[in-house]
């Protein structure tokens, strides 16, 4: 049984009990490494996460945007007086998001990019869309309840979207973000969770020219063999879950073999 949510804050999702793309990408890392994830859900924040969320809420909304976002002015924080000013400036500030001029240009600079784009204009102007749709449901195999947040979606099922920041989101360069991040395990998850008949990225650069490509996913042996390592692993989860443990193993169950 599936259910779709709308409206859940950041938080409600990542304490929701349920395994995420994202978490079973830190299990198959190594165990300990997704215990260590679910203890500190909230600390975990890099520099391209937070670009990726505000770029979400630019797309979203970008009036609502502004205006609960400013721009920082600089200050010589190397100066007594310049660290006062600065520390006056964020405590008159401190309800909005702040950020740097070199930020703000980079987010609009991603987003006009995007809007640029005939046939990525078209489903970022689709007022029916769902954004920020939350999925839950339980994976037949392992039993495990699983969850995913889409950023775009159709209604209907008909297609789901996933928006990514990347360095060269040329064909070549972005398959290997794809690869290096484990986007093809997030969309089997996602697939999975929304039973989307097709899934895609919105892919753009984060420097100039802000280059962007909308790519759908095309099934092949490769993705099969990802959508059966996904199965496997979270199986292997369940069985985790199941141990009544209270460390669980890092690399290789602890012993393993390099070869040369």
């Amino acid at each position: 049984m599936r259910n779709r949510f709308y409206g859940w804050p950041m938080k409600k999702y990542l304490t929701a009990d349920a395994v995420s793309a994202s978490d079973l990408k830190e299990f198959i890392k190594s165990p300990r490494h997704y215990q260590d994830m679910v203890k500190r859900r909230f600390a975990i924040s890099t520099a391209a996460l937070i670009r990726g969320t505000r770029l979400h809420s630019a797309l979203e909304d970008w009036d609502q945007f502004i205006r609960t976002t400013v721009v920082s002015p600089k200050f010589d924080r190397r100066t007594k007086d310049g660290r006062l000013a600065a520390q006056e400036w964020e405590a008159e500030h401190s309800a909005m998001e702040i950020i740097t001029a070199d930020e703000m240009a980079e987010i609009a600079g991603m987003r006009e990019s995007l809007f640029a784009e005939p046939k990525i204009r078209l489903y970022l102007e689709d007022f029916q869309a769902g954004r920020e749709v939350v999925w839950r449901w339980t994976n037949p195999e392992s039993g495990l309840a699983c969850k995913c947040r889409t950023d775009l979606e159709d209604h209907d099922g008909a297609w789901v979207l996933d928006y990514k920041t990347c360095q060269d989101a040329s064909p070549d360069g972005f398959l290997r973000t794809v690869k290096f991040w484990g986007y093809d395990l997030s969309a089997a998850h996602y697939i999975e969770g929304t039973e989307c008949e097709r899934y895609g990225w919105i892919a753009v650069e984060s420097r100039p020219p802000y280059a962007c490509c909308l790519y759908w996913l095309g099934m092949s042996n490769g993705f099969r063999y990802v959508h059966e390592r996904r199965i496997e692993k979270l199986m292997e989860l369940a069985h985790w879950k199941g141990r009544d443990t209270e460390v669980w193993p890092s690399y290789c169950g602890g012993e393993g073999e390099i070869v040369l």
